[in-house]
């Protein structure tokens, strides 16, 4: 089972709407076919499985939810929203090898998501992958930039950038990073109280990406 800090910081950005500013790079990735009642019923299950496997571990919750993601993908491939979730569920699994397929397929229907890559870096790392890993978390930190660019004020795209930054860059980066955000929104709780989370733990969480040779 994965940490639960690590879980939260994948799962906080979905709790967010965007910013309503446009930016054609994003939203035409983002848009998919469905309507959205289907899409926050899948959501709303998907939610509901991953807690209660937080809440017992027990893994059928997990199989569950994949199951219900494999189906709204089946009725469309460009229900993105569905990869990203995939992509936690097999986290929590610890299915590493079905991260890297799931990112994958996103890709081959056009959607290239910062998040998604940031998934498949830490699949290829605990798989011993690291220099796959590196050239991928590159490719992430382009993509967060363009995104932080064009949604400046999203909230969904700081603390993205942040569990990304922790992890790539380690926690002195990642503070001083979140330092800069809380300048900018000093009165936003979600931002602080992932500096006191990123603050208190430790060196050897996986929250951080472990020292290669």
């Amino acid at each position: 089972m994965i940490k639960k800090n690590l879980f939260l910081l994948s799962i906080l950005p979905l709790l967010f709407s965007c910013s309503n500013k446009e930016c054609e790079c994003i939203d035409k990735a983002l848009k998919t076919k469905l309507p959205t009642e289907y899409k926050n019923k899948v959501n709303r299950a998907t939610f509901n499985y991953l807690g209660m496997y937080y809440s017992n571990g027990e893994t059928e919750y997990l199989d569950s939810a994949i199951m219900i993601l494999n189906q709204a993908i089946e009725i469309s491939h460009t229900l993105f929203p569905a990869y990203y979730f995939k992509s936690i569920v097999y986290e929590a699994k610890g299915d590493y090898g079905s991260i890297i397929i799931t990112v994958d397929s996103a890709i081959k229907y056009s959607y290239t998501d910062p998040n998604m890559l940031f998934f498949k870096a830490r699949a290829l790392d605990h798989l011993g992958m690291a220099e796959e890993a590196d050239n991928v978390l590159e490719s992430a930190e382009r993509l967060y930039s363009q995104w932080i660019y064009c949604y400046p004020d999203s909230i969904s795209f700081i603390i993205s950038r942040i569990g990304f930054t922790a992890y790539y860059k380690g926690k002195t980066v990642a503070i001083k990073e979140i330092n800069n955000y809380i300048k900018e929104y000093p009165n936003d709780d979600i931002i602080v109280g992932l500096k006191n989370m990123i603050e208190n733990e430790p060196e050897d969480s996986e929250l951080f990406r472990k020292k290669t040779n």
